[in-house]
């Protein structure tokens, strides 16, 4: 269960590549198959943050509410989860498939498309590297690295998908 608040400095994101720095942490696997590889890549390649409601809608957070009772509704929130009374929410490839099933909103759709095959996948990650390339110039590879990360944690595993090493800003 992850909860956010609604207050105004509520941000999330992965920052670093606009230091020209590979996202560390695991968020190039754990990421694209908690909201989805095009919105994961999104966050990733922009260093965008985003505020809770639009963290909610994106699936990298459960539940919003008002920051005077964040403490109080992570407590609760604990509390259900180890007594069983939580049922763990769908995440990733998952969550959009619950989503399309009830609606028809092409937006979903085409995300189903475009994640659900090899063929999709091939024109998301060359869409990425297109416009990571055309907003970098080439000069930040630490992008171009990100997607081929995410690339390979999607389509052969995580475990392969260990970046490489060292990760400098240069060529």
């Amino acid at each position: 269960m992850r909860i956010v608040s609604d207050a105004p400095e509520t941000a999330l994101g992965l920052p670093e590549i606009q230091l020209g720095l590979f996202p560390g942490g695991g968020g190039t696997q754990r990421l694209p198959r908690l909201i989805g590889i095009a919105n994961a890549l999104d966050l990733i390649l922009t260093g965008k943050k985003v505020r809770g409601r639009k963290a909610v809608k994106l699936g990298l957070a459960d539940e919003l509410v008002p920051a005077p009772l964040l403490l109080d509704v992570a407590r609760l929130r604990a509390r259900q989860a180890v007594q069983g009374e939580l049922k763990p929410s769908a995440t990733g490839l998952a969550r959009l498939r619950d989503l399309a099933a009830g609606m028809t909103d092409p937006s979903h759709l085409q995300q189903l498309a475009l994640e659900e095959n090899p063929v999709g996948q091939r024109i998301l990650f060359k869409k990425a590297r297109d416009a990571a390339i055309a907003r970098t110039r080439g000069n930040y590879p630490a992008a171009e690295k990100a997607i081929e990360v995410v690339r390979i944690g999607i389509q052969e595993g995580a475990r392969r998908a260990t970046p490489p090493r060292p990760i400098a800003s240069g060529r």
